[in-house]
Parts: structure tokens; C-alpha cells; sequence
């Protein structure tokens, strides 16, 4: 299972995840579409321990 709560992550002044909301249940399968800077590669690298968040939380 993957949870996310809330999540924000800066850059300086720029915003990549502003209040980011997510449930994903044990064995489901979910693709993460969206235009450039959309935030995709920055939540990735959330639930994978590279970023840590500057709110929120990712369980």
C-alpha cells in the first residue's frame, strides 16, 4: 500500500508538489500521467527515499 498525505516539496521558490494526496491499495496497479513539470518524477523519487518531503508525509 501506498499512502500519501499532503506532500509539499520546494525547490527554492518553486513549487514541484503543493498538497499532494494519494492511496494506492496493496496490488493495484497506477500510471502517473501529466504535462512536463507536472510533478511526476518528483513523487517517484518520494516514494522511492531519494526526496524527502518538506510537508507531509509518504508511507
Amino acid at each position: 500500500m501506498i499512502e500519501v498525505n499532503n506532500v509539499t516539496k520546494r525547490f527554492g521558490d518553486f513549487v514541484a508538489l503543493d498538497g499532494l494526496n494519494m492511496h494506492v491499495e496493496r496490488g493495484a496497479i497506477y500510471g502517473l500521467v501529466g504535462p512536463n513539470g507536472a510533478g511526476k518524477s518528483t513523487i517517484i523519487r518520494h516514494l522511492s527515499g531519494v526526496y524527502k518531503q518538506d510537508e507531509g508525509t509518504v508511507t
